[in-house]
């Protein structure tokens, strides 16, 4: 199949064409290495009118329509504070479709106070690889795959590009049992900040985006990896008054600032908080030794009494770890 006739690029094109005829700015949402770059590379390849362009750093200048590839997985703050400069200062005319590869950032505070929240209109959520693109990209590294090799790596990687572009190069790892693939340190190691931006994702995120069906990894590989390393998705949003939904439902409850910081903090540290760093939110840093664990077990206690699909359970040596109920 010719890649600009696949169904999904032609959906992408098809978006962006949208966004600038109808002057809006726009967000792609994706996780690491999803070949994102890859797409716009190929949509600016049809672009004989000059309309758009890609900006990746400070200072270049931006176009009609440009797309803002900056690194939010691993620098959010200065990404996000650019992409802020490039809105404000633009004309009315400029329009940009802002590559954001870490979706946590949504529900941040910082991004609810940004200049970028409140001047966009839609969401294009970038899904995996599907067994054409897979195969279109084993023949652009020039290596040979069969069709049912192919089908092993879609079910080992969920389409992820990241994980398919490292069987495609290392194809004796394909017919390995998945458990092999998740003792590969190497392996591991490649495909890190694609993990922890999974990690930090709210479920409804990761299902809009194709990485969950039913709250499993479509990645035998990434649902192995989660259940080794007994990791839990977490998917709590907590508004601007404190009102919070836990699996997209409203709770009847609302937090205390403290218990806001409790859970985000959280959330960002692998799903495990220390009852020092409870007593750094609750009082001030390093105040723990000055303080009684009674008072952060109540504090706990609170917190867990308003949570109804999620709970912290006490871990020996470590505090608490949030997991589902």
């Amino acid at each position: 199949m010719d890649f600009f006739k696949h169904p999904y690029y032609k959906e992408f094109k098809i978006f962006c064409n949208v966004a600038y005829k109808q002057n809006m700015n726009v967000i792609l949402l994706s996780i690491p290495s999803m070949s994102v770059t890859f797409f716009i590379n190929k949509l600016l390849e049809e672009d004989a009118e000059g309309i758009y362009s890609v900006v990746n750093e400070s200072g270049q200048k931006n176009g009609r329509f440009t797309f803002l590839d900056l690194d939010y997985s691993r620098q959010s703050k200065k990404a996000l504070d650019l992409t802020d400069s490039y809105l404000s200062s633009a004309s009315s005319q400029d329009k940009f479709m802002v590559v954001i590869d870490n979706p946590h950032i949504l529900d941040t505070d910082s991004f609810k106070k940004s200049y970028l929240a409140n001047h966009f209109y839609k969401i294009f959520y970038f899904k995996p690889l599907d067994f054409d693109l897979i195969k279109m990209f084993a023949l652009n590294m020039k290596i040979k795959v069969s069709n049912d090799e192919i089908e092993q790596i879609l079910n080992l990687s969920g389409g992820i590009s990241s994980i398919v572009k490292y069987l495609l190069a290392n194809q004796e790892l394909i017919g390995n049992p998945v458990q092999g693939l998740v003792n590969n340190q190497e392996f591991i190691k490649s495909i890190h900040l694609t993990i922890e931006m999974i990690r930090k994702s709210r479920i409804s995120y990761l299902e809009k985006l194709g990485i969950l069906e039913n709250r499993e990894f479509k990645s035998k590989m990434i649902q192995k990896y989660f259940e080794n390393q007994n990791i839990n998705l977490v998917d709590v949003l907590i508004g601007k008054d404190l009102s919070f939904e836990e699996n997209g439902l409203l709770n009847s409850e609302r937090l205390l600032k403290l218990e806001k910081e409790i859970i985000e903090f959280t959330i960002e540290n692998n799903g495990i908080i220390s009852k020092e760093d409870i007593a750094d939110i609750k009082w001030e840093k390093d105040s723990y030794d000055s303080y009684s664990d009674d008072a952060i077990v109540k504090t706990m206690l609170r917190l867990n009494k308003k949570l109804q699909r999620y709970k912290f359970i006490s871990v020996p040596t470590l505090g608490y770890q949030l997991i589902n109920k």
